[in-house]
């Protein structure tokens, strides 16, 4: 808007000439963008996913499956 500064006293007053002030507000910068985010969470999931294939992969493995792919149900409950 436009702003003018105003002085008086008893004897005078005096106005100055109009000044326009445009304000910008460009958000907060202290957080982190949401793409950092994103690609944070995403890359957590994917070691998880990574950490449990290559942990799963070592279970079948070293239970004597050759193949390395097991039932997890004859893990838990040998057929009789």
């Amino acid at each position: 808007g436009n702003y003018q500064c105003e002085v008086s006293n008893p004897g005078d007053s005096r106005k100055s000439d109009p000044v326009r002030l445009a304000v910008s507000y460009e958000g907060s910068t202290t957080g982190f963008p949401v793409g950092s985010i994103i690609g944070f969470v995403a890359g957590v999931l994917f070691g998880l996913a990574l950490a449990t294939a290559l942990g799963y992969l070592l279970l079948c493995t070293r239970t004597g499956r050759a193949s390395g792919w097991c039932d997890l149900r004859e893990l838990c409950c040998p057929a009789s």
